[in-house]
């Protein structure tokens, strides 16, 4: 082969893997306004995501294996409840950040020698992360100045910038306890997406007695422990095989029960080799509405982008109605309120919805001009 037409190859190659696209994105971000410290934190899980997780590193696998990966088996736990996925999905994320700050130096540095290109202004900061990160059980109080994260083990205050306010608003007034790491930007702090938890006071004793060194891991132990416990009465067989004998011996379909029960499964995972576009083009076709939308092309697009700004969040699990049914909500021209949200929240393509809001406004800022009305999907559901 010439050496021309090796380097072109190597050129398309090296443009078309997942890191390069990555520093694509987070320098087109930061052109957009985008702050620099939130997406920092949001690069460097990605980069280790793709560098380490993506090549079974064997250190981080062990260290996974033994808090999460044997949970993310669909043979051994087939989850029913979809939000619990996307839980999993952000537990992951916070356990492969916290390792990287941790026990993996190395990769640290060559993160930030990565990463300080787009990152110059932020770089002494950034570079102080593995010290001054903070894992813990967190209470939301809101104050003056913003939103606060309270240490519950030792009540230390951190102001938080990088959560959705509505989102700190709901946990805040429902006086919830979430589970993050969190890290200084100065006098204030940016958090891994928080996940509701619910210690008890025994627990948050054993929490307040560790060792600063030894907490962060006592409060992961715990944490993996409730998601076993869930995964348990997500599987209650019995349960479930007793509801569906009454369904059988039911005169007619129940269809309270039917509207109320989660969307049919479908994969949102990458197949071998498959690219992002090929995905999203898969998930749209499971949907002929969606599939013959007139703004189909934009909808696409947008997708595209979800599928490599989030690829923790497309694993075999992971279901694509529930996404699509939220791509439909963002295409559609109405707002989704508070007390919808308060009710449906539930529901998995709310929190998809809720999700892409916090984390993709601009983008779909973009998209009003191609809203149609809920009176348009009705006619496309009729006309099939």
């Amino acid at each position: 082969m010439k050496a021309k037409k090796k380097k072109q190859l190597k050129a398309q190659f090296i443009k078309e893997s997942p890191l390069f696209q990555l520093k694509k994105e987070t320098r087109s971000l930061i052109k957009k306004g985008e702050n620099p410290y939130f997406l920092a934190l949001d690069c460097l899980y990605h980069r280790y995501h793709y560098t380490h997780f993506g090549k079974s590193d064997k250190q981080l696998m062990e260290f996974m294996e033994r808090y999460l990966l044997d949970f993310l088996d669909p043979a051994s736990y087939p989850i029913r409840e979809e939000q619990l996925l996307h839980e999993m999905a952000y537990y992951q994320q916070l356990l492969e950040t916290y390792y990287l700050f941790k026990n993996d130096s190395d990769a640290f540095q060559k993160s930030i020698e990565w990463t300080e290109d787009i990152f110059a202004d932020q770089l002494e900061t950034i570079k102080q992360w593995p010290e001054r990160f903070v894992l813990s059980v967190f209470a939301v109080k809101k104050e003056d100045q913003g939103f606060y994260f309270i240490d519950v083990r030792n009540q230390k205050k951190y102001l938080i910038q990088n959560v959705h306010v509505q989102n700190l608003k709901r946990l805040a007034a429902r006086k919830l306890q979430v589970l993050a790491l969190i890290v200084p930007i100065g006098e204030n702090y940016i958090s891994t997406p928080p996940m509701i938890c619910e210690p008890d006071q025994i627990i948050l004793e054993v929490f307040k007695k560790a060792s600063d060194e030894k907490a962060p891991l006592d409060i992961i132990q715990w944490y993996t422990g409730t998601i076993h416990d869930q995964l348990i009465e997500d599987n209650d067989f019995e349960e479930f095989d007793r509801l569906a004998e009454l369904d059988a011996m039911s005169e007619g379909p129940d269809w309270e029960a039917i509207e109320s029960e989660n969307p049919p499964f479908y994969s949102a995972m990458k197949e071998p080799g498959e690219t992002s576009e090929s995905l999203a083009r898969r998930m749209l076709a499971q949907d002929k509405t969606l599939d013959e939308f007139i703004y189909k092309e934009q909808m696409l697009a947008f997708l595209v982008q979800i599928i490599d700004r989030y690829p923790q969040m497309f694993f075999a699990r992971s279901n694509a109605f529930s996404i699509t049914e939220a791509l439909r909500d963002v295409f559609t021209d109405e707002d989704i309120d508070d007390e919808q949200f308060e009710i449906y929240s539930n529901f998995a393509s709310l929190f998809w919805h809720s999700f892409l809001e916090e984390n993709m406004p601009e983008e779909i800022k973009k998209i009003e001009k191609y809203q149609v009305s809920k009176d348009y999907w009705f006619e496309q559901f009729m006309s099939y």
